[in-house]
């Protein structure tokens, strides 16, 4: 129906191209956070994505194992940036401890 002859086996195969590069993203992207700072890897991650997202059309026109290329590196890239993005939530959330001694049950008191 639209421009290109692909498959849905092909499209689902493009489509899955983000995700990997996504998932692979989320794992690097603390350790490169951790060494060379978040601001850099976000800033990276972010304009690496935009980069590519420009281009993608382009590279569909060319070949679609070059536009499974482009889609993996800019799943890589945004998952880079949103690892980064979840740290500071992660570093800051408080971390709750709890009592279980008898004195600090209401019930203890109302016996």
């Amino acid at each position: 129906d639209g421009e290109f002859k692909w498959d849905e086996e092909l499209q689902g195969i493009i489509l899955s191209g983000f995700f990997y590069g996504y998932a692979a993203g989320q794992l690097l992207g603390g350790q490169l956070a951790e060494r060379f700072g978040g601001k850099i890897v976000y800033g990276l991650g972010t304009f690496i994505a935009a980069a590519l997202t420009v281009v993608s059309p382009q590279c569909a026109w060319i070949s679609d194992k070059l536009l499974f290329a482009v889609r993996l590196l800019e799943g890589l890239a945004e998952g880079l940036a949103k690892s980064v993005d979840d740290r500071p939530l992660r570093l800051s959330s408080p971390t709750f401890t709890y009592n279980l001694s008898p004195k600090d049950n209401l019930i203890y008191y109302m016996k």
